[in-house]
This record gives structure tokens, C-alpha cells and sequence, in this order.
């Protein structure tokens, strides 16, 4: 696969949350974590699971939680990793956002701090209303994992 290839729907992306996207009253993860970055970003980033070849889910999160650590430096302690299967998050999206919004998940290798991020993915198309499509991206989580091993 190549950059600006879509990812297979079947497929899985982890998006890591920061501590101040977890609520502090009901320690529930907020719609906050989808959003873009306004005038910034133009597509949410995210991590390809089934990149790393794994044999589960947990396997997976190790691999991306080294590459965050090499990335970062160090990773808050609250932080979380939220996996979405592509086609439940699409199929959602498309099927309760008003104008039937088609996201897209294209590889997009990344290098940040001199470290190569193969994994790295963006889920395209929706910038013009971040906020509300976050809020239909959060019901749709599978899995949350500690962003801290």
C-alpha cells in the first residue's frame, strides 16, 4: 500500500486521545478527541492496525504505542488509544450525518521528530463540520486502550 491509498473498509485505525478529551466528570472519552485542529489540520489523524500484520488488536496498540513514545517523548498517563473499524464508522457516518457524508481513510506515512510513522493514516472529508461528525465518529468506537502500555 502507498501513501493516498484508501485503507480497506474491513480494516481497523486507532486514534489517540489526549487526557483533556476524557471528561473529568464522567471519566467518559469526549467527542473533542475527532476533532480537527480549525485552519490546521485536513484530515483527523489516525493509526492503520492491521499495518503491523498482528495477530490482535492488543499487538497492534504496543507497535503504535512505541512509535508514540519515539514521536512524543513520553505519553501522558490518562491518554487513550480509540479503535474504529472503518466500515462501521463510515456506515454510521453516512447514514445518520444529513447529507450522507462519505469519509475516506487514506495511508498518509508521517515523520514527526525524525521518527517514520508507516502506519500513520488520516480520515478525509470532514473538515466543513468536524464537530458534528466527531460526535457520530465517538458512537462508534470499539475498543479503548491505555495510550501507556
Amino acid at each position: 500500500m502507498m501513501k493516498g491509498d484508501e485503507i480497506p473498509s474491513s480494516h481497523h485505525i486507532a486514534r489517540y486521545c489526549k487526557p483533556t478529551d476524557i471528561s473529568p466528570i464522567t471519566q467518559e472519552l469526549m467527542a473533542t478527541a475527532f476533532y480537527l485542529r480549525e485552519n490546521i489540520d485536513e484530515y483527523l489523524s489516525t493509526n492503520w492496525l492491521e499495518f503491523f500484520e498482528r495477530s490482535s488488536t492488543s499487538d497492534a496498540i504496543d507497535d503504535i504505542r512505541n512509535i508514540f513514545i519515539r514521536k512524543m517523548r513520553s505519553i501522558p498517563a490518562k491518554a487513550q488509544f480509540a479503535v474504529l473499524n472503518i466500515e462501521k464508522m463510515c456506515t454510521y457516518v453516512k447514514t445518520k450525518y444529513p447529507d450522507h457524508r462519505v469519509l475516506r481513510v487514506v495511508h498518509e506515512p508521517d515523520e514527526t521528530n525524525g521518527v517514520l510513522d508507516e502506519s500513520h493514516c488520516g480520515i478525509y472529508d470532514m473538515k466543513d463540520d468536524y464537530r458534528s461528525i466527531a460526535e457520530l465518529i465517538l458512537q462508534t468506537i470499539d475498543e479503548l486502550y491505555p495510550a501507556r502500555g
